[in-house]
């Protein structure tokens, strides 16, 4: 499985709540640590498979919801570059 860590934009996670309450009690005591200065893990995503796509978490739900809480526009990831069937998938145009 190939993949990298980097910063990506808060704004590119697409994030569905499978557990909305508990992940938002536990984003509020994160939102709290980060204010603190706690660093956390990065999350983890799948890549991208296209530019206009989002990153799908698989693992960081409360931590994504709590930069969220707080306003902040990055957040550091582990990216799978390949889908959930373990197909090899890359960022590039629609239609390519």
């Amino acid at each position: 499985m190939a993949i990298e860590e980097k910063t990506i934009p808060v704004a590119e996670i697409e994030y569905k709540e499978k557990f909305p309450e508990a992940h938002e009690i536990r984003a509020r005591k994160y939102a709290e640590m980060i204010r603190a200065g706690h660093k956390f893990l990065p999350i983890s995503v799948f890549g991208k498979r296209f530019e206009n796509d989002t990153y799908q978490v698989f693992d960081g739900h409360a931590r994504v919801l709590a930069h969220k809480l707080l306003g902040l526009t990055e957040i550091e990831a582990i990216v799978s570059l390949v889908d959930k069937n373990g197909k090899s998938i890359s960022c590039k145009k629609k239609g390519e």
